[in-house]
């Protein structure tokens, strides 16, 4: 997590880069001077994290196959999106995924992180750059053969009565 949040984050908050990411790239890392430090220390407002999946490590040995994007080849990765799904209207499994996000976010609330807003991504089925209209992206499908009607997914019923009802509690 250093390597993917702390290089942006601890800089910010702490004012120098994390202490491992500095052992392990050395030299090769910028190095911020005292005023830079003392400057970025304190310097943001807030801290809005757009994720897209998720990435969990488990143990394989004799595995030495390695994955995409500089991540270790035990990492799994778990996203939201359903293009590979027979029915777009029926995303179950993206419920389950809102509702253990919502969980985890008033968790973090009861802790006493300062959370000021949850953002759902995508309202609407959408163009995604490496796979255009192939994924069923939002709790609203758009039907790309039907003038592009919009229909609401089982996710998007559930989000509704979650939003006005006493699901939350």
């Amino acid at each position: 997590m250093d390597f993917y949040w702390g290089w942006i984050l601890d800089p910010v908050f702490y004012g120098d880069y994390p202490t491992i990411m500095k052992e392990y790239v050395g030299n090769r890392l910028p190095k911020f001077t005292k005023k830079e430090k003392y400057m970025l220390k304190g310097s943001t407002d807030f801290v809005g994290i757009n994720y897209y999946t998720s990435r969990f490590a488990r143990h394989e040995s004799n595995r030495t196959k390695i994955m995409y994007d500089n991540y270790d080849a035990l990492a799994v990765s778990e996203g939201i999106a359903s293009s590979k799904i027979s029915n777009p209207l029926k995303d179950e499994h993206r419920i389950a995924y809102v509702a253990a996000h919502l969980n985890a976010t008033k968790a973090a609330i009861d802790d006493g992180v300062n959370v000021q807003g949850y953002f759902l991504w995508a309202a609407f089925d959408t163009f995604e750059f490496q796979a255009g209209y192939s994924g069923n992206w939002g709790l609203y499908h758009i039907d790309f053969n039907d003038t592009l009607k919009r229909i609401p997914t089982d996710a998007a019923k559930w989000y509704t009565k979650y939003l006005t009802s006493d699901l939350r509690h």
